[in-house]
């Protein structure tokens, strides 16, 4: 191989580099091969934020949720729930946890906040999160949930049917 066909094969390569990164044509989602810590948090960040893409297909958000999973991102998943202001995306970012099979254990009175909710996806998206919790969840925590349910309801008796149910199910957890 001469200077002239490598060169033409760095060319060819860094055009298809570009192309395949274009965040207007591709979702690109890379994985492995960082090294430095900060880069792998980047990534993470990327892989989250591409939960939100509308155009997001159902191979993209697959490989996602198992980057999430097997990179343990819940810590950096709830932090970008937490500071998503559009109801629409945050409720996206909340049926991942449970899409990615997390264990949200310890993030209960997180999401039984979220399940009081005024808005109707992020309530049921939190919901289904709580739902989804096998391991036992603290006492303290379950008496906490009641209260503020309870307080919800009297609050906002249109709320009532998802909330009984919400209600419902933490007292399963007594059990």
């Amino acid at each position: 191989m001469d200077s002239k066909d490598y060169k033409e094969g760095e060319d060819h390569f860094d055009k298809l580099k570009a192309k395949l990164f274009n965040k207007k044509e591709f979702n690109t989602l890379i994985v492995g091969g960082a090294t430095d810590d900060l880069q792998k948090q980047h990534d993470l960040e990327e892989v989250i934020s591409i939960l939100t893409d509308p155009k997001l297909t159902f191979e993209e958000k697959d490989e996602a949720l198992k980057v999430i999973k097997e990179s343990n991102a819940k810590a950096g998943l709830l932090s970008t729930i937490k500071k998503t202001k559009n109801e629409d995306k945050k409720a996206k970012l909340i049926s991942a946890c449970w899409e990615a099979n997390l264990d949200c254990t310890s993030d209960f009175l997180f999401f039984v906040d979220l399940a009081c909710s005024n808005n109707f996806k992020i309530a049921m998206e939190a919901f289904t999160v709580i739902e989804t919790i096998e391991n036992p969840v603290p006492m303290e925590d379950l008496l906490k949930a009641e209260k503020q349910i309870a307080s919800r309801i009297a609050e906002e008796p249109d709320t009532t049917p998802l909330l009984e149910d919400l209600l419902t199910t933490v007292n399963n957890f007594k059990h």
